[in-house]
């Protein structure tokens, strides 16, 4: 355990799995209505398989984790290049201003650069979003394109709300993309 006083940037172990969970849960929660409900077994699930597959940085206060950034391998599908994407990178609001994020980041370039793997991330919050590209610009990260969300009708596939025990819920279930070559019931195609 460090110093209640100073945060240490280091790689996350095992246990930090369920500290994780409740840290990206407060990073997802934070963007209004943007994203789906969390299902949490899903995400436990995506926190430990990139604890045992990929790269997890946290920021740790006194054992409190404060702010993490996530490595995964990745290709783009036309490509025989790996990269090493960003899965998430979140930094508690309360330790944004002391550097958190920048030693992140930092800790991140360095374990990439030792390996020669380019960094690919975007960035999935529009709140605040002009400050975060700027921050990745300085960082020396080229603008790839965009991530962009359209939901159907009035969106409500990805609304979330409160349920009386606090979890969260849906009333409304996502639909799948599925099929193949042939055209699905749904399937209508007009002039334009």
């Amino acid at each position: 355990m460090n110093d209640q006083g100073k945060i240490v940037i280091r790689p996350a172990k095992p246990y930090d799995a369920t500290k994780l969970c409740y840290l990206l849960e407060r990073a997802y929660l934070d963007q209004d209505d943007v994203y789906p409900p969390i299902d949490q077994a899903r995400m436990l699930a995506w926190v430990t398989r990139l604890l045992s597959d990929g790269y997890v940085l946290v920021a740790d206060k006194g054992g409190r984790i404060v702010g993490s950034l996530a490595l995964a391998n990745w290709q783009f599908q036309w490509s025989v290049v790996w990269y090493a994407v960003i899965e998430w990178f979140f930094v508690d609001k309360s330790f944004r201003v002391n550097g958190t994020a920048d030693g992140l980041l930092r800790a991140a370039h360095m374990f990439a650069d030792e390996r020669q793997v380019p960094i690919v991330g975007g960035i999935s919050a529009a709140r605040d979003a002009k400050v975060k590209d700027r921050l990745m610009r300085i960082k020396g990260y080229t603008y790839l394109g965009g991530q962009f969300l359209r939901t159907p009708d009035d969106g409500q596939h990805v609304r979330r709300r409160r349920d009386g025990d606090g979890e969260q819920g849906s009333e409304v279930g996502a639909g799948r993309i599925e099929g193949g070559a042939g055209e699905s019931p749904g399937d209508r195609r007009e002039a334009v």
